[in-house]
């Protein structure tokens, strides 16, 4: 049904504003220029395509990774990822904003997962590339329980059998934080 639907045109919405009204590049977002309620419809958004992928995400990563959208499905995570970032580093506390940034994180999650070829799309442009910028986020996702429940899933969906996302994420993010959240879930039964 979402092969059908081709995700009702969502991406596409939510990508053209991106890049409409950052018309620099996806690194220089000025969140001021964006609608006011552009954090909101964003967040319900990335939630639906997120709600997909736990109906079906290879769908979800078929049609996000076909050539014809792939290199939206770039803009689309590398500008909302910058976007997000932007608005954090001018708030506290948990904001509508902050919500947005862990529901676009877990769609770069399903994005990748299991998936080589859009695991490859991680490392495309200019530094800092998506998996940068996942490993640039704020401190509290490496050492805030809840958090780190949100980010590390997403690693190591994209490192799995990826030799060079792993590379670039040794380089960015100690693995032993990775390593220590894994047995922590393990010992939890999650």
């Amino acid at each position: 049904a979402f092969k059908d639907a081709s995700m009702i045109g969502l991406p596409s919405l939510i990508t053209t504003v991106l890049l409409h009204t950052s018309q620099a590049t996806v690194e220089e977002v000025d969140p001021s220029k964006f609608p006011r309620n552009f954090t909101t419809s964003a967040y319900f958004v990335v939630k639906v395509l997120n709600n997909m992928a736990a109906h079906d995400y290879q769908s979800l990563q078929k049609i996000m990774g076909s050539a014809d959208l792939k290199a939206e499905s770039f803009h689309l995570l590398s500008s909302l990822l910058s976007y997000c970032t932007s608005l954090q580093s001018s708030s506290n506390g948990v904001s509508s904003s902050a919500k947005l940034l862990n529901e676009v994180i877990l769609l770069v999650g399903n994005f990748v997962v299991l998936c080589p070829s859009n695991q490859s799309v991680l490392h495309w442009g200019k530094s800092p590339t998506i998996l940068e910028k996942l490993c640039q986020l704020p401190f509290n996702y490496f050492f805030t329980d809840e958090l780190q429940k949100v980010l590390n899933p997403t690693l190591l969906a994209a490192c799995f059998e990826n030799d060079r996302n792993r590379e670039v994420t040794e380089r960015n993010v100690s693995l032993k934080f990775v390593k220590s959240f894994l047995e922590r879930e393990e010992k939890r039964g999650g």
